[in-house]
């Protein structure tokens, strides 16, 4: 009934930290807040599926990941089933128990990311999830808002709460990974990741350089052409890899 639809409707505006907007004329929304408010007027009818279709895209990326995360947490609290469409491949793997590939509207393949990865059927599976950068680390320690992991000898800061002995898999953006040659970026940056690799391939194309680096493992980074000249890098040069926690993506 209407009461009842009206007290839901406050608890998700407060539980979402949406309350700021109730007094704004639905005209003055942003695309990204009408796109929230749209998702809300979604769950308030409390069905027993939901279809989020590209339903985050004018979302911006860090306000928009902590609202994403409290929807499919709402959505796993409540038996919300969620059917996720997305070209953003993180995202499938973090929110996604089943996944399933498609193309040109056809079912390829469906299942978890192992089974997948591990008997692709058909080529553009293979090439859909060769992703750049995805790990496995085992955690080392555990504090109160954060852990340290460890990937093949190499520790990890990672943003979340974590038990010690447990694997996570992450992604760690190629875009957001920060290279310099320079023992000053050890001392004035404020980075907690940071490693050291050599380069072993460079690759240019519209722009963007992909950088393949040993750390001992392979390590992708993307930087501009740009930036290539102005660090002057070379296949064989020793260099500093840094990276924000918020450049992960926990699995």
């Amino acid at each position: 009934n209407k009461k009842e639809a009206k007290d839901l409707s406050r608890q998700l505006v407060d539980r979402f930290k949406l309350t700021g907007l109730l007094d704004k004329d639905t005209f003055s929304l942003s695309r990204g807040e009408a796109q929230k408010i749209a998702i809300l007027r979604a769950l308030v009818y409390m069905p027993q599926y939901i279809f989020l279709d590209e339903a985050f895209s004018s979302i911006d990326t860090v306000d928009g990941e902590e609202f994403k995360k409290d929807v499919f947490r709402y959505c796993v609290e409540n038996g919300i089933t969620v059917l996720f469409s997305t070209h953003n491949m993180a995202d499938a793997l973090k929110y996604g128990d089943e996944i399933f590939v498609m193309e040109n509207g056809v079912l390829l393949q469906s299942g978890n990311l192992n089974d997948i990865k591990g008997a692709p059927k058909s080529a553009f599976i293979k090439n859909f999830f060769e992703i750049e950068n995805f790990f496995e680390a085992e955690i080392i320690q555990c504090f109160e808002n954060h852990s340290i992991g460890v990937i093949e000898g190499e520790r990890v800061f990672l943003p979340k709460k974590l038990d010690v002995g447990s694997k996570v898999s992450i992604i760690i953006h190629p875009e957001n990974l920060i290279l310099s040659d320079s023992d000053e970026f050890i001392k004035h940056t404020s980075l907690r990741n940071i490693w050291r690799g050599r380069i072993t391939g460079l690759k240019e194309d519209n722009g963007v350089v992909k950088v393949t680096l040993s750390c001992p493992f392979d390590l992708k980074a993307h930087i501009t052409s740009n930036s290539l000249r102005e660090l002057k890098l070379m296949i064989g040069d020793l260099v500093y890899i840094g990276f924000k926690s918020s450049a992960l993506n926990i699995l």
